[in-house]
């Protein structure tokens, strides 16, 4: 979704309503969010013409000009929110993300405390779980595929995808001292069941079926 990470949530009905949003803030958070998907689609162009060496490059850093935008659009959306709807967001992400995806969120590594050797670590297996995804996309859907093949390669990617992100997720809260895996499972705050099939997982692969 546009905007990414935090923010892709609050395009989401069923989260503008835990929020108690009133419209003047759903239509600054929507001019917030365009503002940062603007562009985007650019930073990703002409990846496919380029060798491996390059592509992996271009997209290291393409990641990272989304993130900076992402983190500049979040401290917009901070300053429109009040400040117990963004930590209701920041509870509803941490849920829906998962560890792994939730810390990389510079608001949740803020909260916790994070050491740039934790940082540097979650990035490590952020990026194993990025590369089981271009892996599966990679093999997934061959020209010569029957419809009946592609659909049961795209059922084992889903799978490869959603196992290898349960993985990061224990592999983060392995890196998070007591205290700090404490803190996280307080921030989540009362349980959220957000439809998920209405979205994709920010930040990660589609749900499984």
């Amino acid at each position: 979704m546009g905007g990414g990470g935090m923010l892709s949530l609050l395009r989401i009905e069923q989260v503008q309503k835990e929020l108690n949003l009133i419209d003047d803030q759903k239509t600054q958070l929507n001019e917030v969010a365009q503002k940062a998907s603007s562009g985007m689609r650019d930073l990703f162009s002409g990846m496919r013409d380029l060798d491996p060496a390059a592509r992996d490059a271009k997209m290291a850093e393409a990641r990272r000009q989304m993130q900076q935008r992402n983190a500049e659009a979040e401290k917009e959306a901070e300053k429109i929110l009040l400040p117990q709807q963004f930590e209701r967001l920041k509870g509803i992400y941490i849920q829906v993300s998962g560890p792994a995806t939730a810390v990389v969120d510079p608001a949740i590594a803020n909260d916790l405390g994070l050491t740039a050797d934790q940082k540097a670590n979650v990035e490590k297996i952020q990026n194993a779980v990025r590369e089981v995804m271009r892996q599966g996309f990679a093999g997934a859907g061959g020209q010569d595929a029957s419809p009946e093949q592609r659909r049961a390669q795209f059922a084992q990617m889903r799978e490869k995808m959603t196992a290898a992100q349960k993985e990061a997720d224990q592999r983060v809260l392995g890196l998070l001292t007591p205290e700090q895996q404490q803190k996280l499972e307080q921030m989540k705050g009362p349980r959220f069941e957000l439809d998920m099939s209405q979205m994709r997982r920010p930040g990660g692969p589609p749900p499984a079926p």
